[in-house]
């Protein structure tokens, strides 16, 4: 069947101008589509350590999933057969960096990921599992750290779990996995495969990335190499201050701590985990799986309730006074005419996953769900809490997952899920969920570019253009562009075309430090951005006669209508400034994302 070429993308405003845009096309009708075609082009990844103190240890690892759209993608598999070529995986995959010595302070690695490895000698169609490692879809890299302070030796849970995979035994790889390129000492580490990811409270710190996209054809499914998403999972838990970045990107800021590992922890200072737990007495901590001690590592507010198992207590302390807290406050809610937001809110929650709840037990009534034992006509409190905080369906047991009980199922979901995440965030910050207050509050962790709760990703989850992705711990050295990258603080520079008014084109674009870029033909160049800046920041544009129109710019935000305020020491070619005069800038609501805002440039064309 011959493949579909796609030739058109959507793109936020300005991102296809940083010319980072690079695309597999269309197989041809004599050659068979190959995610190897794909591996020729690795995305990087680099990992820094900044920590006097402690040296790290990365693990990169894969998840197991149903269909995995990225192979099929790479496969360019014909649209009518995407039910029965799935490439899944039962198994996960990983490889452990340099997990007898470290990174130590200073130290860097780079890695090169090929979007597959072969794990067959003569693969099928897709139909069998296992025979494809995919290294771009939904993967996870362990920053290891002990947890003994200022300790600087791999941690005993790391080393129990590589000894496990030593004696399963590597598998063979019949074309090359990742590569270490630089920082390990060898090029290609030992693969290990497991049906069993790492224990919950290993002492690391949870990253995840995506590489690519996937472009569901009409004919045929395909990628798109130009874009990379990445986040640091303080949703999941709070161990160690990373800071993570684009590379082949420089416009955009890092999310995450750059912060050091003992201010993170609170061993120094007064913004750490140590006072977080002080101001939230009975908040558990993690028992380190070897020795079953408590140690400096907090579990989110959903694994707070769901990883406690008071017949199996060794992952997490029982849940004390905080948590119960979180309770009280939910019943008195829920059972009182208490008619404060926070009550009212809580109110609207309820209502949402108590239908969600009926729904389960309708399915299972119909048999769709099969639990071991009856479900109760109401959950518990602490089941009902464990759900709400996770922002997860009931669905155990279930055929086809979360999809047989999505919450976004419900009639009333897009009103009660801005409901929910102003909750998250009603002040003052923490009353609803004390864990986002330690992620994001200033007198914590001060991190707004992480996630604090399950969809926070209006803060922690980033997907720009990008050749890949860097990964810093306990300090800044490594990262492209050292400021930190806050949703509010991105411009939107609106440049007036030039063709209409028979005007000389755009050319170039220089801003705020960041190496200069060449300006596309319109649309695309009309729309360019500013990401992540120190303010006051030097904006200078160039046409195609080589002349600059140059302006410094005001940090956001700006005047809820246009003005030529935040726009100052501004020079032109024309004598009559007539282009700055008419320079001006704004910031409104962003209609499509309540509590967003959109920050607006607007430019004229290039002068006669």
């Amino acid at each position: 069947m011959k493949s579909s070429c796609m030739t058109t993308f959507s793109a936020a405003p300005g991102l296809l101008t940083l010319a980072l845009f690079a695309y597999l096309g269309c197989a041809s009708e004599a050659t068979a589509a190959s995610c190897l075609d794909f591996s020729a082009t690795p995305f990087r990844i680099k990992i820094y350590n900044n920590s006097p103190n402690y040296n790290i240890f990365p693990v990169v690892t894969t998840p197991t999933n149903g269909p995995d759209e990225w192979l099929q993608g790479g496969f360019q598999v014909p649209t009518a057969d995407i039910a029965t070529r799935t490439y899944g995986h039962d198994y996960t995959y990983r490889f452990y960096i340099k997990p007898d010595v470290g990174i130590a302070q200073g130290g860097s690695v780079t890695l090169s990921l090929p979007l597959c490895t072969q794990l067959v000698g003569t693969p099928g169609d897709g139909s069998a599992k296992d025979e494809w490692i995919d290294w771009w879809n939904g993967g996870r890299i362990l920053i290891y750290a002990n947890p003994a302070t200022n300790n600087k030796q791999p941690p005993a849970a790391l080393s129990t779990d590589l000894a496990a995979d030593n004696k399963n035994g590597a598998i063979t790889l019949f074309t090359d996995g990742p590569a270490c390129t630089a920082g390990c000492g060898d090029l290609h580490r030992p693969v290990y495969k497991s049906k069993d990811a790492p224990l919950p409270n290993d002492p690391y710190q949870l990253t995840e990335y995506t590489l690519a996209d996937v472009i569901k054809g009409n004919n045929n499914w395909n990628l798109n190499i130009a874009n990379v998403d990445y986040d640091i999972s303080y949703v999941d838990e709070a161990y160690l201050p990373v800071a993570m970045g684009p590379l082949g990107n420089p416009d955009v800021g890092w999310i995450g701590s750059i912060s050091g590992i003992n201010k993170f922890r609170g061993i120094v200072g007064t913004s750490g985990l140590m006072q977080f737990l002080s101001a939230q007495p009975g908040w558990p901590q993690y028992l380190d799986p070897i020795t079953q001690q408590q140690y400096l590592r907090i579990p989110g507010t959903y694994n707070a309730f769901a990883q406690y198992n008071p017949m199996m207590t060794t992952v997490i302390t029982p849940p004390g006074q905080a948590i119960h807290n979180l309770k009280s406050q939910w019943t008195n809610c829920t059972t009182t005419s208490d008619n404060s937001t926070l009550c009212q809110d809580i109110r609207t929650v309820q209502g949402l996953f108590l239908a969600n709840y009926n729904n389960y037990l309708s399915l299972v009534g119909q048999g769709l769900c099969t639990p071991p034992t009856t479900p109760p006509v109401n959950p518990t409190l602490h089941d009902m809490l464990a759900h709400v905080y996770g922002w997860v369906p009931w669905n155990a047991y279930c055929s086809g997952g979360a999809a047989a009980n999505d919450l976004a199922l419900q009639p009333d979901f897009n009103s009660v899920h801005s409901t929910y995440i102003a909750l998250q965030y009603l002040p003052p910050l923490g009353t609803f969920n004390p864990y986002v207050n330690l992620v994001h509050g200033s007198s914590y962790l001060d991190m707004p570019g992480s996630y604090a709760f399950s969809i926070d990703d209006r803060v922690g989850n980033i997907h720009v253009p990008g050749t890949g992705f860097v990964l810093t711990v306990a300090g800044t050295n490594g990262l492209r562009n050292t400021v930190q990258y806050d949703l509010s603080k991105i411009v939107n520079l609106s440049l007036g075309d030039p063709g209409p008014v028979m005007r000389p084109a755009w050319q170039q674009f220089d801003r705020c430090g960041v190496p200069s870029m060449n300006i596309p033909p319109p649309p695309a160049g009309l729309s360019l951005r500013i990401t992540s800046a120190n303010y006051p920041c030097m904006v200078v544009l160039t046409d195609a006669q080589n002349r600059s129109y140059q302006f410094t710019l005001a940090s956001p935000p700006y005047p809820s209508a246009p003005s030529p305020t935040p726009i100052s020491a501004c020079t032109e070619p024309d004598a009559t400034m007539t282009w700055c005069s008419a320079a001006t800038a704004q910031t409104q609501p962003d209609p499509n994302t309540p509590g967003n805002v959109i920050n607006t440039v607007i430019l004229g064309p290039p002068v006669p």
